[in-house]
């Protein structure tokens, strides 16, 4: 009997993945966190207008745009923009915080801050 065998890709290690960058940009003898953005100021969702913050404000502003704001497929779509094949999309990390009671339930931030959690 024959067994079948599945590929997985291998997992992206997002750390080492934006020390490269900051390396690469130290190299280049550009500080990425030297201020050079342009007059349309930090990277932001241009859907929502929200300023990226943390590291994905890093890794954006790493990006070689003149203007930084950005979207997703899905916004692009949902504003009536296309997206060009073959554009590569630039990688930012998803967070989110969650909330739990003693007893592992989800609460919204408003119970959250209620009990003191």
């Amino acid at each position: 009997m024959a067994t079948k065998t599945t590929t997985q890709p291998p997992k992206i290690d997002m750390y080492q993945k934006v020390t490269d960058r900051i390396i690469a940009h130290l190299e280049e003898g550009a500080p990425p966190w030297r201020c050079t953005w342009s007059r349309y100021g930090m990277p932001r969702n241009y859907s929502s207008m929200n300023t990226y913050k943390g590291i994905n404000a890093l890794l954006l502003a790493f990006a070689p745009f003149p203007i930084p704001y950005f979207l997703t497929m899905k916004q692009a779509n949902g504003l009536g923009g296309k997206v060009k094949k073959g554009t590569k999309a630039e990688q930012v990390m998803y967070y989110n915080m969650v909330y739990k009671d003693k007893d592992g339930n989800n609460l919204t931030y408003e119970e959250a801050k209620k009990t003191g959690v």
